[in-house]
Parts: C-alpha cells; structure tokens; sequence
C-alpha cells in the first residue's frame, strides 16, 4: 500500500502533546494507519481501544507487539464486570424495571426509568442525576422528572449491587470502571470511532495521562440513540491531522459522499476517491450483491422477497442480529400461543394488545416496527423464517444476497451495493442529521457499483448533483 502525505504525517507524529485528533473519511485506511503509528515506536507501550470485540479481534491479528487491542468493556470487566457474571444481561428492558421496582402497569414510567438509568451510566457525571432527561417529551414536569429519577437512582443502586437480583449491564459495570477512575498502563492511547463513543469512555479516556490519539469520521456518527456522542470536534485537541483519501472506492462514490458532507454539514474538504472507479448505475441486481437497508423489518422483508425467488442469503453479523426470532415470537403472542414466546421483550406482554398499547404509550420505535411485521406477514412469518434460515449459503461460498442493516454495514468493503428503500427522505426539513449519516455510511460501502435508491437520486438531483 503506498501511503499518502497525509497518513506520513500521523505515523510520524512526534507523541509529544495531551491530545492528537485524526479525522479520517470513510475507508480512508485509519486502523491501517493507526497500526503503522504504533509500529512506528516500538519501545512505547500501546494501547488500541476498539469500538467492538471483533475490531479488538482483528486488530490483534495486525498490530505490532507493543500494542495493546482491546475495547473499553474488556479493560473494565476483570475488576469491575466479573462481579456480575451470574446476573450481566445484554441490556435493561422496560418490563423488568416495572417488576423490579413495582410499577405496576404503567409502562410510560417503566420506560422513562430505564431511559433514566440507561442516560446516566453512558454519561461522564459522577453524582445521579437529580431530574429525568426531558428528552423529547417537554410535557414532562419537574415533580415527574424528579420522581423518575428517584426511581432510576434507585434501580441503579440495586443493579450495582452484586447480590441483589437486578441485572447488570455491559455499560453498567463500565461507568462503575471509569467512576473509579483508573490510570492505564500505557505510553500512548489510541481511542478509535471517536464519533460512535459516550460520554463515560470519552472521560475515562481524557483522564489518562498524554499523549492521547483519537480517530473518526464525523459524519459517520450512527449511534446516538445508544447515548454515543461525535467527540470529533477539533477545538478540543492540541494538533488535528485528516485523511481524506478513500481507498475502498472511487471518484463518483467519493463525489457523493463529499455533497452529503458538505450539503448537511458545510464540510469544506472533498473526499477522495483513491480505490477502483465504482460504477453508478441503476443495475438490476444479477449475480451476488448486497442490499442495504434503514430497519430490519426492510432486511426481513428483502429476506423474504430473495427465498422467494430462490436465492442463498447472507447477513453481516450473522442472521441472530436482526431479531427474526423475535418477530416469530410476536407472530405466536398474535395468535395466542403464549407458552411458545422465548423472547424477553416479547415475553413480558400477556397479549399482542398489551404489547400494541405499551408500543404507543411508551413511543417505542422498535416495537412499533415488530407489530407493523406481524401485521404485513401474518400466518406466512413461521414459513418465511424457516424458508430463511434455510437459504443461507454454507459458509466459505459467496452469497446471491448479503443484507444488512445501515448500521451493521458500518466498516464493511461490499463489492456491489443496492440501498433499499426505507431510508429517510433527505429533503425533509425536519430530518435528523443522524439519517443523513446512516445515507453517507450505505453509500460509502460500495467498492465495485452502487444503486442508490430512488429518495437519493431525487435529493442529489435537488442540489444540483448529476449521477
């Protein structure tokens, strides 16, 4: 790989200032550059903080011996998440809290409780917070506020306590690590996703001694809703170096990406299409390709539409990331069949009613979209993921179809790429930049072609762009 003055730049970086900011566009080679900067001092101890385990995993693979790969949650779990092996649950669900707490039914307070909870241990406050974030409800009170968080204070206290029966969560146990604020044995930290990191591992982050590396896109900043904020702001850093040439695709792709960038933020840098010239084209899909969706109700429906029609399928994850038992398991709360529902979401409704008057009363998003499936596919749901399931091409052979979500394409290199249909219109007022995000990460992914959707075609027709 022959590198560019820009990532020359960042791999002889001196090391000698608190906090060094590499902003670096999509594909633009930043864990690669990030592996030569550790190799680039050798008699320095590293460390590579990965967004996830299988980043953590990979890293491991590639970097130099003097770096460390591990994510936050595995620095934090010897001392802290260990103690709660025997009750650590993937995440807090609104029926527990209602049982442990004794809400009775009122399944508003259950879920503002553990949005509460779930606010605070993916924050960098020490103290519980007194009031309940509004949110976007601004018709919550004060007394409200404070009653929710009394109540969440409360919670919070009993999952932290190792016997008691409340679940932990993986976040749980890592702001108990950083409220204890631990000093890193490392020469120099590398902080990578800086756009995807909460609060919490951004303060145990800033707390370690210098020097300090942090890297991301901006404009790849996806998961707000999980309380990540885009920690790529470089006011806050001491040096800021970019890398702004892509190596996963072309110039037509790059030219996309630079006018979502620009249109939505003002970003001033084009991006650089440095990889294969991809192809934009209005391809009807023949031969393998992947198709991108906004919702997993669209890659459940993509899924059933391909077994259909006969083709092998592949999902980027794994198939158990899209909660395709657990539309199952709402298809049986349907029709009744109660003592067949496994899931734990599902599982805490008595009927489909109740979980349909919870869905509204507590503005759940996922919820919603689970009914909205069991509506459209009804009696044909138990078949399909069957037919599903089935359809996946043995493992080491490429697939008809690779479908995933905008989300869980992220730093993915897919060769051909169809964007579905469920994406956000891009011309609406009232959008949230986050989908503007989740548009630039599908678009993005493409190495070989791309087939934007129509609403994308339509918006770059709007701001003058021509394909």
């Amino acid at each position: 790989m022959q590198l560019t003055e820009e990532q020359e730049a960042v791999i002889h970086d001196p090391l000698d200032t608190d906090l060094v900011m590499v902003i670096a566009f999509a594909g633009a080679a930043k864990t690669t550059t990030l592996r030569l900067k550790a190799a680039a001092h050798p008699k320095k101890r590293g460390l590579y903080l990965a967004y996830n385990r299988a980043a953590a995993i990979a890293a491991r693979e590639t970097f130099p011996p003097n770096a460390t790969c591990k994510t936050v949650h595995a620095l934090a779990y010897p001392r802290f998440g260990s103690r709660y092996a025997h009750k650590l649950a993937g995440n807090l669900r609104v029926g527990d809290a209602m049982r442990l707490m004794g809400l009775g039914e009122d399944w508003k307070l259950g879920r503002e409780v553990v949005e509460c909870v779930n606010a605070y241990i993916c924050s960098d406050h020490d103290a519980f917070p007194r009031l309940a974030p509004a949110g976007a409800d601004l018709s919550l009170t004060t007394e409200r506020r404070t009653h929710v968080a009394a109540v969440a204070k409360s919670l919070w206290q009993r999952m932290a306590a190792p016997k008691d029966e409340a679940p932990m969560v993986h976040d749980g146990y890592l702001k108990l690590f950083q409220l204890s604020r631990p000093t890193l044995p490392y020469d120099f930290i590398m902080l990578d996703e800086g756009q995807d990191s909460n609060p919490t591992t951004l303060a145990l982050f800033r707390n370690q001694a210098p020097p300090k590396i942090i890297v991301g896109d901006p404009y790849q900043s996806i998961y707000r809703y999980r309380g990540s904020v885009n920690a790529m702001d470089p006011g806050t850093a001491s040096r800021v170096y970019h890398l702004t040439c892509s190596f996963r695709f072309g110039p037509r792709v790059a030219d996309i990406a630079t006018a979502l960038v620009r249109e939505f933020y003002g970003e001033t840098r084009a991006i650089i299409g440095g990889g294969a010239d991809t192809k934009i084209e209005d391809f009807r899909p023949y031969g393998p390709h992947a198709c991108l969706c906004r919702t997993n109700a669209e890659v459940f429906a993509q899924a059933a539409i391909a077994v259909q029609g006969g083709e092998s399928l592949a999902f980027v994850g794994g198939i158990d990331g899209y909660n395709f038992a657990q539309v199952l398991d709402a298809y049986w709360l349907f029709i009744g069949c109660t003592d067949q529902v496994r899931d734990p979401l599902v599982r805490q409704f008595r009927s489909f009613a109740e979980m349909e008057r919870y869905a509204e009363a507590a503005d759940d998003p996922e919820t919603k979209r689970l009914i909205k499936v069991v509506a459209i596919y009804g009696g044909a749901i138990p078949g399909l993921i069957d037919a599903i399931r089935r359809s996946q091409a043995p493992v080491g052979e490429t697939a008809d179809l690779t479908l995933a979500t905008a989300h869980k394409s992220k730093g993915q290199d897919l060769q051909r790429v169809v964007m579905a249909d469920d994406f956000p219109d891009l011309a609406d007022d009232d959008l949230d930049l986050q989908e503007a995000n989740l548009a630039y990460v599908a678009v993005t992914r493409a190495v070989h072609s791309l087939r934007p959707n129509g609403m994308l075609r339509e918006w770059l027709r709007g701001v003058r762009f021509n394909l």
